[in-house]
């Protein structure tokens, strides 16, 4: 990505609530301040769901997004999920979802020189409805990675997957599909 895109899009941090800046999607200039945000246990000692976090660079982050990408796709195509969810998830409509961050996550960003954490497990408790800031960050990462590209190729990854599937998807065969193409970390 262009270089002088990135800079434009990278967003000063602001004075913000303590809850604020620590649910959800945050990020960060200072690693001590990402760190902060990040400690804790993520281990078998942790309530479960404080025990799942992928630790994320600039070539692992948009792979995760593709997987994600390409289980809503498929799952919209089993009927999982409705039409509104699965183009809100993936930027089809023109109201989008926090579905494709929507994991832990603490990622270094050397395009952004920026680290970007993400604390979900909590959101229903504490936050669930991000702040502008918030968006701003996920408006970021987009730019940054193409989410809308990563989405539109996720679709068409379903869409073939179910055609050579002779019309029949599974979560199996989506599961098969992510670990051949090694969208996993």
């Amino acid at each position: 990505m262009n270089k002088k895109i990135i800079k434009e899009l990278i967003l000063t941090e602001k004075n913000v609530n303590d809850d604020e800046e620590y649910y959800g999607i945050q990020s960060f200039s200072d690693p001590s301040e990402a760190w902060e945000v990040m400690r804790g246990e993520w281990d078998e000692s942790a309530p479960d769901q404080e025990r799942d976090i992928i630790i994320l660079d600039d070539d692992t982050f948009p792979k995760i997004i593709k997987r994600r990408a390409i289980i809503m796709a498929a799952s919209y195509l089993m009927g999982t999920f409705d039409k509104e969810v699965h183009d809100r998830a993936l930027l089809v409509s023109n109201t989008v979802s926090d579905y494709l961050v929507d994991f832990n996550f603490f990622y270094w960003s050397s395009f952004s020189r920026k680290f970007y954490t993400s604390r979900m497990e909590f959101k229903d408790d504490h936050v669930n409805l991000w702040s502008n800031r918030q968006w701003d960050i996920f408006k970021e990462l987009s730019a940054i990675h193409d989410f809308k590209g990563i989405c539109k190729d996720a679709i068409r990854v379903a869409k073939e997957l179910k055609k050579e599937l002779g019309g029949n998807i599974t979560d199996d065969d989506i599961a098969e599909y992510l670990q051949d193409e090694e969208l996993y970390v």
